[in-house]
């Protein structure tokens, strides 16, 4: 394969990427035919089994690309090389703030660069094979680093508790998020901006520290 081919066929690859994304956000995985992907790719029919072998495989080519962003940010390791902050109400405080500070910044450039990113995630959590994914994910890093924080700052072993904070933390975003395109289209006179999501951020914020004593 010439380097002139291979562009053509990485570009080929993530147009398929995108069409399946942006139609799996919409209908879901297992509602969507090849037929209809390869149509909205402006591609050949046979173009997802020549690249991916199948539907199946270009399925889990769509989680990979949706769930990236997550994966470059190991937030477990963060927050074991920040330990120190940890120490003082106002490390705590700074940790916490900047954990959720990326964590919401993730879905912001979601929106920014490809919008059906964030609706493919919340279709995805309401299905087995999704929350698989979000599990192996996101629960793994984000989640995990919360709860231990929450661990150690309250001195509480109540995992309901720790539970119900994350998931009030994550809560407003997992609503909003994949609406905003929606909102652009229908209500907004330009395309959302960064601030949107600077001010979800510094509500849940401020609740969080609230929640936990820390303000």
């Amino acid at each position: 394969m010439t380097e002139k081919t291979y562009k053509v066929s990485e570009i080929t690859r993530e147009k398929l990427i995108n069409a399946a994304g942006e139609l799996f956000s919409v209908q879901g995985t297992e509602n969507v035919g090849v037929r209809e992907i390869t149509n909205l790719a402006d591609c050949k029919e046979n173009a997802i089994s020549y690249h991916f072998g199948g539907k199946e495989a270009l399925v889990d080519a769509v989680w990979n690309k949706a769930l990236e962003r997550f994966e470059k940010i190991d937030f477990i390791n963060y927050v074991n090389q920040n330990k120190k902050l940890l120490e003082s109400k106002e490390g705590q405080k700074k940790l916490i703030t900047t954990i959720i500070k990326k964590f919401y910044n993730i879905f912001y450039e979601n929106d920014l660069e490809t919008p059906w990113i964030n609706r493919f995630l919340l279709k995805g959590a309401f299905c087995e094979s999704g929350l698989k994914h979000l599990k192996d994910s996101v629960a793994k890093s984000f989640t995990f680093a919360l709860l231990e924080i929450y661990q150690i700052i309250t001195k509480s072993n109540d995992d309901k508790k720790a539970q119900n904070w994350v998931i009030c933390i994550c809560a407003p975003l997992a609503l909003i998020a994949p609406n905003m395109d929606i909102l652009d289209k229908g209500f907004l006179p330009k395309k959302v901006d960064k601030s949107a999501y600077k001010q979800l951020c510094k509500e849940v914020t401020k609740y969080a520290l609230f929640s936990i004593g820390l303000i």
